[in-house]
C-alpha cells in the first residue's frame, strides 16, 4: 500500500485578501498542470508558480506555502529580497509584494498582451518582456521598464516583431532580451536603446531563456519547433553568438551557470545537461523521460531546484550538484479519479481509473490505495452505511463489501461486459446500475444482476432511487451529428417500466448526474445545465444559464438548501438552486466526482490524482480593504481539540522579530513554529503532533508567542 502523508506538505494562509476555500489533499504542494518558474533568494527561502497560483518556501523546497491564485495564468517571478518582487503572466498581468508575498498587489501593465518573463534589479527598478495578442493586444515584440517600483510602467522600442520571451540584466545599465527566430537585444543604457544581437544560423530557433555570469559570459538555449535544441554561449558581450550544442527531438527550456565554467539547461524528456568547462562539454543528468523540465536554478555548487510537468506539476531538488534529483512533490496517484463517497467526516472512498480505489480515515490527511482484482477504470461508488458499499466500472465490473471495505468480492453480473456509469442503492437488498442502453438490478444486496437493454434510453450516466418503487436515470440520447438531448427517466414500480420526464426539451445537453433529496425535491446536472424538479420529476426547470462553459459532471446536496455542482468549475448554492455561486477554483483540471459530508465539508475529485477538500463550504472570504492590524492578538489555536495538526493564527501591528514555540506541561520545550523577523500584518502556522521522529502524546501544551516585549501563552489539548 502506498501511504499519502501530509507531514511533510502544510500550507500556510498568507495573503490578507482571501481566506478559506478549497485546498489540495492531492497531489502535493498542489496539482496543477505545471511549475512554471521558480526564484529562490537562498538556499532556503523561494517561490514558484504554478500558473495561476504563488507558492513560497522557507526551507529549501521541503515545505511550500501557498499565497496566492489568480484567475490569469502566471509565467514569471523575480524577487529582489525577501520582501520585494513581482510575479507576471497573462493578458498584462502584473503583481507585487513587499512583505515577502503577503500580499500581492495589482499592478496597471497598460496592455492585455502576455508577459512572458520579469527581471528586477532592486525595489524600484525591473523590467518585463512579452507578445502574442490577447483581446486585441499587439504582436510586437514588448518590453516595459518601471523606476518607481511599478506605480508606473512605460514602454521601451524593441525594435522587433517577434515575442520575447526571458530578460536578464547584469546591472542597471546592461541587460539581454531573446524570443522567436533566434532573437537576441542587448541594451547598455537600461533599454533607451536595445541592439539587435541574433546569431546568425538558418535554423530559426525560439530562444527562451537568456542568463549572463557577468558583462560579457553569456548563454542563451531554445529550440526549433521540429525539437532541435540549441544551446548559444558568448564570452564578449553578445557580439558573437556560438553554438555550444546542439541535438534532435528536444525541446530546451531553461539554463543556469554558478559560475564561467558550471552550468546547467533543462528541457523536455527529463533532460538535465551539466557543464563544468564552460559548455565545451555537456554531461547528461536525465531524470524521468515522463517529465517536461521548465526551469532550473541553482543558489551554490550543489543546491538547485527544477520546476518540471508530467500530469501535475512537481519540483525537484540537489543538494549534490545534480548527481541526484529528489521531488519536493508527493501524489499517491496520477490516475484519472471519478467518483468519490464518505460514510462521515473522517472515512470515505475515492475511485478512479485503472482500477484504482483510495480509503482514508481521518478527512482526507492520508489515502492509502487498496487492490481490486481488475484493471478496468471504476466509475462509481455508494455506501449505504458505514459497512454496505458498492463499486461500479467498465467491463461490467461490480463490487461489494459488507465489512465497510475491508473486502470486496465481485458481483456476478451474468454475460454483461458493458461500461457501468452508476450504481445506487435503497437499502440493503434492492440496487440499480446503469450504462449505454443498459439497467442492471439487484435485490440481494448486488451478489447477482439481472440486466435489460432499452435501446430508447441512450447513455445513461446515473441513477437514484428515492426508495423501492421510485427511481430516476438521466444521461443523454444522440440527436443527430455531434448532437445531444438531455434524457430523464422515471419508474414507479420498480424499475419495471420506464417513462420520459424531457419531451424535446434539452437540445444540446447531456445529464451526468441526478439525486433527489426526497419524494419530491431533485435535482440533475450535466455539460452546461443544472435542471430541478420539485413535484417528482414531473417538471423540470434550469437553473442555470446554459451559455456558460462548465462541464458539469457530479451533483450533491446534503440537504434540501445547501448542494454543489462540479466539472470545469464549482458551484454551490445554499437556496436550493435558485442561486448557483461560482468558487474559485484552485484546480485546472477536469473535475469528475463531488461528495458532501455536511454543507461545509466537501471533496472534490478529478484528472490527474486531484483530491479538493473544503472546510467551510468553499467560501472565499474577501477584504477589499486589507487593514493594518492595531494590536498584538495571539488567537486560540483551531481545532482544539486537535490530532494530529492543529492551526496557530496571531497579527502585529509593527515589524520584529518574532518567535512561536511549544511547551509541555513540565515547560520542556517542544518545537519553534517561528523564530524571524515579521513584517506588520496578519500571520498562521501549522502544529503537527509529530516532531521530527517523536510521537507527542495525548495531553495539555502550551504556545508561546514572543514579539520584542510582548508575550503571550495559550493552552491547547492533543487527543488521540
Amino acid at each position: 500500500m502506498k501511504n499519502l502523508t501530509h507531514t511533510l506538505f502544510f500550507f500556510l494562509l498568507l495573503t490578507q485578501i482571501c481566506f478559506g476555500q478549497w485546498f489540495w489533499q492531492n497531489p502535493l504542494p498542489e496539482g496543477n498542470p505545471e511549475f512554471v518558474d521558480l526564484c529562490f533568494i537562498d538556499n532556503n527561502t523561494g517561490w514558484a508558480l504554478a500558473y495561476g497560483s504563488i507558492l513560497k518556501s522557507t526551507d529549501g523546497g521541503v515545505t511550500w506555502l501557498f499565497q496566492k491564485s489568480s484567475v490569469d495564468d502566471l509565467l514569471s517571478i523575480s524577487m529582489v529580497d525577501e520582501n520585494t518582487g513581482w510575479a507576471i503572466g497573462s493578458y498584462g498581468k502584473i503583481l507585487k509584494t513587499t512583505n515577502g508575498g503577503y500580499e500581492w498587489l495589482s499592478q496597471e501593465s497598460g496592455t492585455q498582451n502576455i508577459l512572458f518573463s520579469v527581471f528586477a534589479t532592486d525595489s524600484n527598478t525591473c523590467w518585463i518582456v512579452g507578445g502574442g495578442v490577447q483581446h486585441g493586444g499587439s504582436p510586437s515584440g514588448m518590453i516595459l521598464k518601471t523606476t518607481n517600483g511599478g506605480i508606473n510602467w512605460f514602454s521601451q522600442t524593441s525594435g522587433t516583431q517577434h515575442s520575447l520571451y526571458s530578460v536578464f540584466f547584469t546591472d542597471q545599465a546592461t541587460g539581454y532580451v531573446v524570443g522567436d527566430n533566434n532573437t537576441i537585444l542587448k541594451t547598455t543604457n537600461g533599454g533607451l536603446t536595445w541592439i539587435d544581437q541574433s546569431p546568425g544560423t538558418m535554423t530559426l530557433v525560439p530562444l527562451t531563456k537568456v542568463y549572463f555570469t557577468d558583462q560579457n559570459t553569456g548563454w542563451a538555449v531554445g529550440s526549433a519547433y521540429t525539437g532541435s535544441g540549441r544551446i548559444y554561449g558568448t564570452t564578449n558581450g553578445g557580439l558573437n553568438w556560438m553554438i555550444k550544442w546542439a541535438g534532435t527531438n528536444i525541446y530546451l527550456q531553461s539554463v543556469y551557470f554558478i559560475d564561467q565554467e558550471i552550468g546547467w539547461v533543462v528541457g523536455s524528456g527529463g533532460k538535465i545537461l551539466k557543464t563544468t568547462n564552460g559548455g565545451s562539454i555537456w554531461l547528461n543528468q536525465t531524470v524521468g523521460a515522463s517529465l517536461y523540465l521548465k526551469f532550473v536554478q541553482f543558489t551554490d555548487l550543489n543546491n538547485g531546484w527544477i520546476s518540471a510537468n508530467n500530469c501535475f506539476g512537481t519540483i525537484l531538488k540537489t543538494t549534490n550538484g545534480g548527481t541526484d534529483w529528489i521531488a519536493q512533490s508527493s501524489s499517491i496517484t496520477n490516475n484519472n479519479l471519478n467518483s468519490t463517497f464518505f460514510i462521515d467526516q473522517n472515512k470515505g472512498w475515492i475511485v478512479g481509473n485503472e482500477g484504482l480505489m483510495l480509503i482514508t480515515t481521518d478527512g482526507g490527511l492520508n489515502w492509502i490505495s487498496q487492490t481490486l482484482s481488475t484493471n478496468s477504470s471504476l466509475l462509481s461508488i455508494y455506501f449505504l452505511n458505514k459497512n454496505k458499499g458498492w463499486i461500479a466500472g467498465e467491463d461490467g465490473k461490480i463490487y461489494c463489501t459488507t465489512n465497510g471495505g475491508l473486502n470486496w468480492l465481485q458481483a456476478n453480473v451474468g454475460a454483461f461486459n458493458g461500461t457501468i456509469n452508476s450504481i445506487h442503492f435503497c437499502n440493503e437488498q434492492n440496487g440499480w446500475a446503469v450504462g449505454y442502453n443498459h439497467i442492471l438490478k439487484s435485490t440481494d444486496g448486488g451478489m447477482n444482476w439481472s440486466f435489460w437493454q432499452n435501446d430508447t434510453l441512450g447513455h445513461m450516466n446515473s441513477v437514484y432511487f428515492v426508495d423501492e418503487m421510485n427511481g430516476f436515470v438521466a444521461g443523454g440520447k444522440s440527436c443527430g451529428w455531434y448532437c445531444w438531448m438531455a434524457t430523464i427517466f422515471r419508474t414507479t414500480n420498480s424499475g419495471i417500466s420506464w417513462s420520459s420526464q424531457l419531451v424535446d426539451t434539452f437540445y444540446g445537453f447531456s445529464l451526468s448526474s441526478i439525486q433527489f433529496i426526497d419524494q419530491n425535491s431533485g435535482w440533475a446536472a450535466g455539460d452546461n445545465l443544472i435542471l430541478f424538479s420539485s413535484d417528482a420529476g414531473s417538471n423540470w426547470e434550469k437553473q442555470i444559464d446554459d451559455s456558460c462553459t462548465y462541464n458539469l459532471k457530479s451533483i450533491h446536496f446534503t440537504d434540501l438548501n445547501n448542494g454543489y455542482a462540479i466539472g470545469q468549475t464549482i458551484l454551490r448554492t445554499t437556496n436550493r438552486g435558485v442561486n448557483w455561486i461560482e468558487q474559485e477554483n484552485i484546480s485546472f483540471k477536469q473535475l469528475n466526482g463531488i461528495y458532501s459530508s455536511n454543507a461545509s465539508k466537501v471533496w472534490g475529485v478529478g484528472d490527474c490524482g486531484t483530491i479538493l477538500h473544503t472546510t467551510n463550504g468553499g467560501v472565499t472570504f474577501i477584504d477589499s480593504e486589507p487593514t493594518q492590524p492595531t494590536e498584538f492578538i495571539l488567537e486560540q489555536n483551531y481545532p482544539n481539540p486537535f490530532n494530529p495538526s492543529t492551526k496557530i493564527s496571531w497579527q502585529s501591528p509593527t515589524g520584529s522579530h518574532q518567535t512561536i514555540k511549544v511547551f509541555d506541561v513540565l515547560g520542556n520545550e517542544i518545537a519553534t513554529l517561528i523564530d524571524e523577523y515579521k513584517p506588520a500584518g496578519k500571520y498562521e502556522v501549522e502544529f503537527q503532533s509529530s516532531v521530527g521522529s517523536r510521537q507527542l502524546a495525548s495531553g495539555i501544551y502550551f504556545y508561546q508567542l514572543r514579539a520584542g516585549e510582548y508575550v503571550q501563552t495559550r493552552k491547547m489539548l492533543l487527543l488521540k
